[in-house]
Parts: structure tokens; C-alpha cells; sequence
């Protein structure tokens, strides 16, 4: 095999690799701080948001978050059904299933500490969302050695609660009036 043959197909797994391709994607971090989600619009529009030091800990070490370039709703179990178009110089991705959302690999938009950008969904499943993904960069590296990964936060309590409501919401607004 031929040097650009090679390179060719070192490029293309890498670029597949680093886009978020299910929910298995994302890794679970804990005591996730000062990256908020607000949802509007009967759930379809989300304001992803930073606050001044966003942190997260990952294998029992804390790291922060230098800026945000992927954000997705995430599913376990139903479908998501989602659609959006392209906005604030991120490109909508999905995989049908799961993960819904919109992605800056380039990293020009990125969201940085005390900065939000707004996502509107064309259509979605909103009862199906049980969390958020986000694509992050660190100052430092993990463990691996790289400085960026999609993470996802068990939801506190309060959380599950507003994702309860909503869903409820939802559920309640499409049912059939006689």
C-alpha cells in the first residue's frame, strides 16, 4: 500500500472517530459545573451556556473546560426524530436514533467560558430526551493524551425532574381533545 494510500485512510478514521456517532460516544463525567442547558420553545430550542470556570471531573481528576464545539440531545430507548438546519456556524448532525444536535469541528463558533449560543430544532421528539452530550476541549490532556472528548453528566435529581415535566408536557399537548 502505497504512503497516500495510507494517509488517506489514517485521515478518514480519524475524522470518523472524532464525531460523536451514538450515545456509547459520550463519556459519563461527574460534578459537571457552570455548563448549563436552557430549553424553550415547548423544548425544540435549546441556550447552551458557560459560565466563568466550567469544570467537570473524569476518572477521579477535575478538569476545565477551555470551550465547548458539539452539543447534543441525547436518547435512550426511543427515537429522537429529530431535524434542524445548520446554525451559528455549526453543522446539524444526527444518527437517527439517539443523538441529535449541531457540531463546530473547526472550532471557529466554539462556545468559550461566559458565552451561550441558541439551537432551534426543526422537529423533535421531545419526550425522548433523557440528557445532553456536549463535545469539549480541556486545558491539559486525559489520561489518553488528547485535550478533547464528548461528555455527558448523570442528571441531578432536579434535572430528571424538569426532563419528567417536560416530557409530561408534551405527552399532554399532543393528546387527542374530543
Amino acid at each position: 500500500m502505497n504512503t497516500r494510500a495510507i494517509a488517506i485512510t489514517l485521515s478518514l478514521c480519524a475524522a470518523t472517530v472524532s464525531m460523536a456517532q451514538s450515545r456509547s460516544s459520550f463519556q459519563v463525567v461527574t460534578s459537571l459545573n457552570d455548563i448549563f442547558v436552557q430549553s424553550s420553545n415547548a423544548g425544540m430550542t435549546d441556550t447552551v451556556s458557560m459560565g466563568p470556570n466550567p469544570t467537570f471531573d473524569y476518572l477521579s481528576t477535575t478538569y476545565t473546560v477551555t470551550d465547548l464545539f458539539g452539543f447534543w440531545s441525547l436518547a435512550d430507548g426511543l427515537d429522537l426524530a429529530a431535524n434542524g438546519p445548520d446554525q451559528n456556524g455549526w453543522g446539524y448532525h444526527e444518527n437517527s436514533t439517539d443523538i441529535a444536535g449541531w457540531k463546530n469541528p473547526s472550532k471557529s463558533n466554539a462556545i468559550h467560558p461566559n458565552e451561550s449560543l441558541t439551537f432551534t430544532y426543526s422537529a423533535l421528539n421531545v419526550a425522548a430526551v433523557d440528557g445532553y452530550g456536549f463535545h469539549i476541549r480541556v486545558s491539559g490532556q486525559f489520561p489518553d493524551g488528547s485535550n478533547t472528548m464528548h461528555i455527558t453528566a448523570v442528571p441531578e435529581p432536579s434535572a430528571i425532574a424538569g426532563i419528567a415535566i417536560a416530557s409530561l408536557a408534551t405527552i399532554a399537548g399532543f393528546r387527542r381533545r374530543v
